[in-house]
């Protein structure tokens, strides 16, 4: 009777550990419970930052259809401390945008080409009404093309901030650097920043990403 006791309890806990084992992981991706964030203060001796931790709000996988398949792109985390509205996606963008800061970090799945990242950039920009052509978009993409070709497993990190004087900033990291940071942006330009992810689905594989993050994590 004991032994039967026992055995149901420790396939309850093996269950339970395999269960949260693919809650942690994404297609081999660890998920992160927080991310660092750069609080800039200004104070009479200039500009300063601060790093302030925020946990993860929600996430998902984006992929691209191929031919007849679906081939995996990279998982989508985000981090932010702010009260969100998961009712649709333009809600979560304005929440997100209210509550700043917040981070959003793609983990990469596969190899990319960077003509491939800059083209689906630009394709979100021109299906939200962005005009590539003008600042900071242009030399955001242009930034985005230096830091060349994408690996399996690299991570692009954008941290969305505003400062003491409510001016917006985005800053953009790979390889261990920060490769733009965009400053001084209006409210506009900043939201239109956040539509990379969470403006007019442009294509499928985007509109999967969005509906698998307007489900908030369990922690928030």
């Amino acid at each position: 009777m004991h032994k039967i006791k026992h055995l149901r309890i420790l396939g309850l806990i093996l269950a339970f550990g395999v269960t949260m084992v693919h809650a942690e992981e994404i297609k081999g991706v660890k998920l992160s419970d927080s991310a660092k964030v750069d609080i800039k203060t200004i104070t009479k001796k200039g500009e300063s930052y601060v790093s302030k931790e925020i946990k993860r709000a929600t996430k998902g996988l984006r992929q691209k259809k191929v031919a007849f398949f679906w081939a995996s792109v990279y998982v989508a985390q985000v981090f932010t401390d702010a009260k969100l509205d998961f009712a649709n996606i333009d809600k979560l963008r304005e929440s997100l945008i209210t509550g700043v800061p917040f981070v959003v970090t793609m983990t990469f799945v596969r190899d990319v080409g960077i003509d491939k990242i800059v083209d689906g950039y630009s394709n979100v920009f021109k299906g939200n009404g962005v005009k590539l052509d003008e600042e900071p978009f242009k030399d955001f993409l242009d930034a985005v093309k230096k830091s060349g070709d994408v690996k399996d497993k690299q991570v692009y990190e954008f941290q969305f901030i505003n400062d003491a004087a409510a001016k917006f900033e985005v800053k953009f990291s790979t390889k261990d650097k920060v490769q733009y940071t965009a400053k001084g942006l209006t409210e506009e330009q900043f939201e239109n920043f956040a539509k990379m992810w969470f403006g007019k689905a442009v294509d499928s594989g985007l509109e999967q990403l969005q509906e698998q993050m307007l489900k908030p994590d369990e922690n928030i």
